[in-house]
């Protein structure tokens, strides 16, 4: 089984934040703790984590062009990439053109809408059966295209995970995906 990973999602899972809220007041702790413990449920569960290549696009946008290598080579092994092709762009076009009227955000523009219909659509392209974002707009569009649409849990049904999770990584927690030197200070919005 597949399931794609939203950018917020892989960045929460994958880099540490020193900040105690992000810009909407989410508790960031709490958040790089759920996406963790995502990660390793999907792994412990045998689950092929999905990275659209659009959402690796935006991770790598926070990270000097010199770590980029670095960074794909871990993805590398631990996620799979789908390409944003020429069908992913004809699902993404034709979901596009069926959200006309899906509400747009405060601030945001149709464009956002539209690299979110590339995001989804490249995860269903992979097959993904389950789609996690924390965006209710991603998860919905997920759900149109068949998808499974997930928030982050809030826990683990694995116990061991959960109690991983809460632990620093020098008493036994779940260590970042990425080594410190190749992460920016702080997460994207």
């Amino acid at each position: 089984m597949r399931a794609g990973l939203d950018n917020n999602i892989l960045v929460w899972a994958t880099r540490m934040d020193p900040r105690p809220v992000d810009g909407g007041g989410r508790d960031i702790a709490d958040l790089q703790r759920r996406a963790q413990t995502l990660v390793a449920d999907l792994n412990q569960k045998s689950f092929d984590i999905v990275i659209p290549a659009v959402v690796l696009s935006e991770y790598l946008c926070a990270i000097n062009t010199a770590k980029h290598g670095n960074v794909i080579a871990v993805f590398k092994e631990l996620f799979f990439t789908q390409p944003f092709d020429d069908h992913a762009a004809a699902v993404a076009a034709s979901l596009y053109r069926s959200t006309r009227t899906l509400e747009v955000e405060p601030g945001q523009t149709k464009r956002v809408l539209k690299i979110d219909t590339m995001v989804v659509a490249s995860a269903h392209v992979a097959r993904c059966s389950t789609f996690y974002s924390n965006d209710k707009r991603c998860r919905k569009l997920a759900e149109m295209l068949g998808m499974i649409a997930r928030d982050l849990p809030t826990h683990s049904e694995d116990l061991l995970i959960n109690l991983e999770a809460g632990l620093p990584p020098s008493e036994g927690g779940l260590p970042p995906i990425l080594p410190p030197d190749d992460l920016p200070p702080f997460a994207l919005e």
